[in-house]
């Protein structure tokens, strides 16, 4: 059985590498095609640590990590490095006492909190303001958009992070609108790490 995993390069405002975000597959063509998330994440945290190898992946750059409801209440992210790891949290995700008091022990523990494909609800305040970096889908949102999204998350202090920037012209006018991190065809697609397993040989 081959194992797979993919990343995707996150850079600041100079191109200069930040991380990457850890991507899961299910096999060689490269696209994200299996609808539970919590056996994703868990697949992406197991085949990272122990097929792979977190420094041979990610050679000291932070890892961000898609994360669900279940994954993000239970104990599996303490398994990783908390000084090189993103939390990102779904938009699936609604905000609950326990979602709050898992997010808070995780900030406490060192880990960053991220909200990906940020769609303002208001009851996400409080996520907000405990958030690191905040992801705004560029293919997603309205352009005309882009200037008041901003406006309305950086009083709050955390790094914007704009994904799915496909063109230059897009990269520059998030540098224009105070953005720190960008993510995107533009930069590069994912990059695919197979592990091929070979079967046991037994002698009679």
């Amino acid at each position: 059985m081959d194992l797979f995993v993919a990343r995707q390069p996150i850079v600041d405002r100079d191109r200069k590498l930040f991380g990457y975000e850890l991507l899961f597959r299910s096999d060689d063509t490269n696209l994200f095609s299996f609808p539970n998330g919590d056996f994703a994440t868990a697949h992406v945290i197991n085949n990272t640590l122990f097929t792979f190898g977190w420094e041979q992946l990610l050679a000291n750059k932070m890892a961000f990590l898609n994360t669900t409801r279940n994954v993000l209440l239970s104990q599996m992210l303490n398994v990783l490095p908390s000084r090189q790891t993103v939390v990102e949290i779904l938009e699936s995700v609604r905000l609950d006492r326990d979602v709050l008091q898992a997010c808070r022990a995780l900030k406490a523990a060192g880990y960053l909190l991220a909200l990906d494909d940020f769609v303002f609800r208001s009851e996400d305040q409080p996520l907000i303001e405990l958030a690191d970096i905040i992801k705004v889908d560029f293919t997603t949102t309205d352009p005309q958009q882009w200037p008041h999204i901003a406006s309305q998350l950086l009083p709050s202090r955390p790094h914007l992070l704009a994904e799915k920037v496909e063109t230059e012209a897009e990269f520059l006018k998030g540098i224009e609108l105070g953005y720190s991190y960008f993510q995107g065809y533009f930069f590069s697609k994912p990059e695919m790490f197979i592990c091929r397993q070979v079967a046991p040989f037994f002698f009679n």
